[in-house]
């Protein structure tokens, strides 16, 4: 997965979580939420790759995967262009590209009106 994909993801879920929220698809805390975890993977990924350069105690791979998976998927994906940190690892690659794309495809299908979520979740 090169930089410009991992760009083009991190526009998609962004844009995907923007959409949803104008639309009234999403509630207003989720846009943040994937702001916010955003910013939380992308400090991580940094930490992690200076722990690596000075062969300190690191991340786990599953924790840096489940900080994206619940929504800061757009910061672990920036900070992978920015920080060049888990890029050549295959694997980790492709993990993460299915969890991109999950949370792509869920933010579009809610901006679409191709379902919805429940309305306990909208607070008003």
């Amino acid at each position: 997965m090169g930089s410009i994909v991992r760009i083009v993801g991190v526009g998609l879920v962004l844009l995907g979580a923007l959409a949803a929220t104008l639309l009234r698809m999403a509630p207003a805390w989720a846009l943040a939420a994937y702001l916010i975890l955003g910013l939380v993977s992308f400090a991580v990924y940094g930490f992690d790759k200076r722990a690596a350069r000075r062969g300190d105690w690191r991340v786990t791979e599953a924790s840096l995967h489940g900080i994206d998976m619940i929504g800061g998927i757009a910061g672990g994906l920036f900070a992978q262009v920015v920080f060049r940190h888990k890029t050549r690892k295959e694997g980790f690659a492709i993990v993460t590209a299915l969890i991109g794309s999950v949370h792509i495809a869920a933010l579009w299908s809610l901006a679409l009106g191709l379902w919805c979520l429940p309305s306990i979740l909208f607070v008003d």
